[in-house]
């Protein structure tokens, strides 16, 4: 019969505070942040510069994006992926397939073009490829997990110089994003989108911009014919 109760020894727990430590220290900085604080929503709406980008009709796994011009959409290139084909949805739930026209090789950011674009309604947005400045506030639209239609707010940290996880000097603001979240804009004080949400930094509410500065020389050129949809 046993008669000893087994207690863990100093040495024990060491070695799985080292195991642990390892494990977490390790982890790549993920396209999302998997544990996160709750976030702050600002308005959740019918009417969004956001969409849903989904790989099939059904939308059981999507990121977000924004309509540019002329049925042009913005998404992230790693929600994209390899597809060719993807479906836009908008926040009345309204969907139209798009065409993947190209993923950019320099940056994480794809374009699309939907052909009957007016039936989703999407309001055209103001982009800016000036660069902003650390302190400047902004809000990040677009659908995370569940949720809906959700905007959040916070204020640029600074550009990260250099590589971090897939992207190159993105910017760092101090907002949460989540599964979903990418591609959706990123829009300044002036309600200019500047960036698109990329991903974060594990166990941080800190998130990870892609500027649209790197795209802006090769976006499609608006023809001055408003009713010129190509």
């Amino acid at each position: 019969m046993w008669n000893k109760v087994w207690k863990p020894s100093l040495k024990y727990f060491t070695i799985m505070a080292s195991i642990i430590g390892f494990f977490w220290l390790t982890q790549p900085v993920r396209a999302e942040i998997e544990d996160f604080e709750p976030v702050t929503i600002v308005e959740k709406t019918t009417q969004s510069s956001a969409v849903q980008v989904c790989n099939t009709s059904a939308c059981k796994t999507h990121g977000s994006g924004f309509h540019l011009y002329n049925g042009y959409f913005i998404t992230a290139g790693h929600v994209t992926g390899s597809s060719k084909n993807m479906w836009i949805k908008n926040s009345t739930g309204q969907q139209q397939s798009a065409k993947v026209i190209w993923k950019s090789t320099q940056s994480d950011f794809s374009l699309m073009h939907v052909e009957a674009w007016d039936f989703l309604s999407p309001p055209e947005n103001k982009i800016t490829c000036e660069e902003q400045t650390v302190g400047e506030q902004i809000t990040i639209t677009g659908y995370p997990a569940d949720l809906g239609n959700v905007t959040t707010k916070g204020s640029i940290l600074g550009i990260k110089e250099g590589k971090i996880g897939n992207w190159n000097d993105p910017y760092i603001a101090d907002i949460n994003i989540f599964f979903g979240n990418s591609g959706g804009p990123a829009i300044n004080s002036n309600n200019e989108i500047f960036g698109i949400a990329v991903g974060g930094l594990r166990g941080t509410s800190f998130s990870l911009l892609e500027p649209i500065s790197k795209i802006c020389d090769i976006l499609p050129v608006k023809k001055v014919n408003d009713n010129d949809d190509k």
